[in-house]
């Protein structure tokens, strides 16, 4: 059986990993690429064996079907799984948080309707107060005048003479 030869690209969509990760892991496992020394340019690809390919399967947890020799994700890791329980918590958590912020919001809006209706209730009052002292300074004006007019008569009956009473 010839001996498959596998790309990054290949080795990306074989173990279902993301292409950078891939690419650290190789590197991380010091993994030499076949053709490194043999490549007539620099960007053609990088092709690695058989054995890279089960090093980097073995290091990311993929079981491997060896009737086709490829991998195969039978189950998830337990490194897997917590991350999904994580972030089904964490969307939970985000629904939560924007119900409470949509609440806050109606809250708010209220308040400042209510804010702005007492602002008007106030400036209607104060409108009607200083109308109210208006005229309760006009009456007091009026009755002041009113006895000083009084007064004035008091006083020219005072001055007035015995025998002037009968005029």
């Amino acid at each position: 059986m010839k001996e498959k030869i596998y790309t990054i690209k290949n080795l990306c969509n074989e173990l279902n990993q993301p292409r950078q990760k891939v690419r650290r892991r190789i590197e991380k496992l010091d993994i030499k690429a076949i053709n490194k020394d043999t490549r007539i340019h620099e960007n053609e690809p990088l092709e690695y064996d058989h054995q890279a390919f089960l090093k980097l399967a073995k290091e990311f947890d993929v079981k491997i079907n060896n009737t086709e020799c490829t991998a195969s994700v039978q189950h998830r890791t337990a490194n897997e799984q917590h991350r999904t329980a994580e972030e089904t918590s964490k969307d939970k958590l985000i629904k939560v948080l924007e119900k409470q912020l949509e609440e806050a919001n109606k809250s708010r809006a209220n308040l400042e309707k209510l804010l702005d209706q007492q602002q008007q209730l106030t400036l209607v009052s104060n409108k009607k107060i200083e109308l109210l002292r208006l005229e309760l300074e006009e009456k007091e004006s009026e009755k002041q005048i009113d006895e000083g007019i009084n007064k004035e008569e008091v006083k020219k009956d005072e001055k007035k003479k015995w025998w002037q009473f009968f005029r």
